[in-house]
């Protein structure tokens, strides 16, 4: 056979081998979700405070923080349990263009303390006191888990489990055995909590609740009952088919 026939005789023949290499494989995505008693919070407080002066709002600022840190050793949150961020200190132009614009009407002295709480029971007490305290912001109440790393590989052995079971189902239903996996990737891994919010202004207090939907296919839409948190992992396999 002349040499530009073979040559042209193997490239038809490639897609025909690809196409059949295609149709005897299976690839699946499994996922779980895994629902989990928190054991600690973390909760961010704000503090801000206004004044044309900048020493008078820093003045009002430190006593509000000093008030707060006194509430949470009250509580028997540990010092070791709070965060504080650097002050900031901002000034807030007239918008009125009859008034001189580099003159500021006032100064924003804030910071964030961050609060980590063991004791759950505790979360209702400190938010409400916090408020009489002086507090100003509560932008979040995220729950956690010290066992994170042990609920996210178990979320992982079950979405495992859950594509396995997938595909036999597919390739019994195509006529056909499952091989083995050639390949395994994982995909969006992750937590969702149960999420608190409420700012107290000069206009008064606003509550926020949120409750995170954690769906997909395997386990179903899953609604994370307040105070838990959904572990979920995305794994997809490619199986051979026999």
């Amino acid at each position: 056979m002349p040499k530009s026939l073979l040559i042209l005789a193997i490239l038809a023949f490639l897609p025909c081998a690809q196409l059949a290499h295609a149709a005897g494989s299976l690839p699946i995505t499994g996922e779980a979700v895994v629902l989990v008693v928190p054991d600690h919070a973390v909760i961010s407080f704000g503090i801000e405070c206004r004044d044309p002066e900048v020493p008078a709002a820093k003045r009002r600022n430190d006593e509000i923080a000093g008030r707060f840190t006194a509430l949470t050793g009250k509580l028997g949150i540990a010092a070791d349990q709070l965060r504080t961020d650097c002050l900031s200190i901002a000034p807030h132009y007239p918008n009125d263009q009859n008034k001189p614009q580099l003159v500021p009407d006032y100064f924003s002295v804030s910071r964030t303390i961050e609060v980590t709480v063991r004791d759950l029971a505790l979360i209702d007490t400190l938010l409400t006191e916090a408020v009489a305290a002086g507090i100003t912001t509560v932008s979040d109440v995220e729950f956690r888990t010290t066992e994170m790393r042990k609920h996210r590989d178990e979320a992982r052995r079950q979405a495992v489990r859950a594509a396995r079971e997938k595909a036999e189902l597919l390739a019994e239903a195509l006529g056909h055995g499952l091989g083995r996996a050639t390949s395994i990737s994982e995909g969006s891994i992750g937590w969702y909590g149960y999420a608190n919010g409420f700012r107290n202004r000069d206009y008064g207090q606003q509550y926020q609740n949120r409750t995170i939907n954690a769906g997909g296919d395997g386990p179903g839409d899953t609604t994370v009952p307040p105070g838990r948190l959904a572990v979920r992992a995305i794994i997809s396999i490619n199986y051979d088919l026999q």
